[in-house]
């Protein structure tokens, strides 16, 4: 186990600073040898940064990687930049977090969840024949289809894209993560899910697959504004169902040197590219938000398994609506997708059970003993007669 910011003791302290000084400016995000010595907070000689660098390497703090177009590029390993930056915002989520804070409501958590959303393209994907275009580009009424079914605002989301993007910003978001994690490839003049990644992914806790997708999300789309870094960084650290006040995170930033906007630190309320930011992961599941009964406005993070429910079970109704509240496991959801349709998407999801799905699953390799064997497992109330 690592102890500080350091190996067991073993680096100096002019890397130890170093170190600091590269998470909370860069986070997972590559930097150059230049780029580490601006972010010092005392100017530092180069061959000085080098040595610091090479300490780094050799202690694994850091990686290196060559650039495309030639030059040396170093990045902390995302983990270790979320544990470094724990470490130094620690006073401040301390006193950001719950500490007398109280919701007036419950928040908002409206369904607007990344992973259901590729779970539900996944699901398209693996039902239809998607094709491409000669241009290489996916078919325009496929594109349609997935608007529809991702449930996010485009409007928050937009600004990180191109406008060159043939895509509307959820679906192409949603496309470039599942392109990264393996979950779909573009073979030939079609579209191919891998059935072996995607159970991968959905193993396990719904945070741990959240965090996932978060960890490839801020690789690509890491925020230069520093508060919004810290956050970035902070979020997956904090307890699951606590709320934090922004503004106190982002008054121990600014004092720990972070910068807002391109400025240097200081003021201590919401800079735009921070509100933006925080927007964006509201948008995608991974933040909610409330009003504190002082006015503020608080978040709590949903990248934590405290919220998680592990003993959470499915209700299945004699109608054939199947109910599955927060917490139940994406492969729940995977395998209801086989032989439900899904009918709405709130707190909770709901899916029907329907004849059609149902003898696709059959053509696709599934037993009538093995879907009530699944359903048994996760029923609350058991499996009504119906059925």
């Amino acid at each position: 186990m690592r102890e500080g910011l350091g190996v067991g003791g073993s680096l100096d302290n002019a890397a130890r600073r170093l170190l600091q000084s590269i998470a909370l400016r860069f986070g997972p995000a590559p930097f150059t040898p230049q780029e580490a010595a601006a972010a010092c907070e005392n100017a530092a000689a180069m061959s000085e940064v080098l040595l610091a660098l090479r300490r780094l390497l050799e202690h694994g703090e850091i990686g290196a990687f060559q650039k495309t177009l030639g030059g040396l590029c170093f990045a902390v390993p995302f983990e270790r930049s979320l544990q470094i930056a724990a470490e130094l915002a620690e006073a401040a989520l301390a006193d950001a977090r719950n500490a007398g804070i109280e919701a007036e409501s419950d928040g908002r958590a409206d369904g607007k969840d990344m992973a259901l959303d590729l779970l539900m393209l996944l699901d398209d994907i693996e039902r239809r024949d998607i094709r491409l275009t000669r241009k290489g580009k996916i078919e325009q009424k496929s594109v349609e289809r997935w608007s529809r079914l991702v449930r996010r605002e485009n409007e928050a989301a937009a600004a990180l894209l191109t406008a060159s993007c043939p895509y509307p910003a959820a679906v192409a978001i949603a496309l470039d993560l599942m392109m990264r994690l393996g979950l779909i490839r573009l073979d030939g003049e079609t579209v191919q899910t891998d059935a072996g990644r995607i159970g991968q992914w959905t193993a396990g806790k719904c945070a741990d697959c959240r965090r996932k997708l978060y960890a490839e999300w801020l690789g690509v789309w890491c925020p230069d504004d520093g508060a919004a870094r810290l956050i970035a960084m902070a979020l997956p650290a904090l307890p699951g169902g606590e709320w934090f006040c922004a503004e106190k995170l982002l008054s121990r930033a600014a004092a720990a040197g972070a910068v807002f906007g391109g400025k240097a630190g200081g003021d201590n309320t919401l800079s735009g590219q921070t509100k933006r930011f925080l927007a964006i992961l509201a948008e995608f599941g991974w933040l909610e938000t409330g009003t504190a009964r002082s006015g503020e406005t608080v978040f709590r993070s949903l990248l934590s398994g405290e919220k998680d429910g592990a003993d959470e079970k499915i209700v299945i109704q004699s109608d054939l609506d199947v109910v599955v509240p927060p917490g139940v496991s994406y492969d729940a959801h995977r395998m209801l997708l086989a032989f439900a349709e899904p009918v709405s998407r709130d707190r909770a999801v709901i899916y029907r059970l329907s004849k059609n799905r149902s003898q696709l699953a059959w053509r696709q390799g599934w037993t009538w003993d093995r879907a009530i064997a699944g359903l048994e497992r996760l029923a609350r109330f058991g499996v009504p007669e119906p059925v």
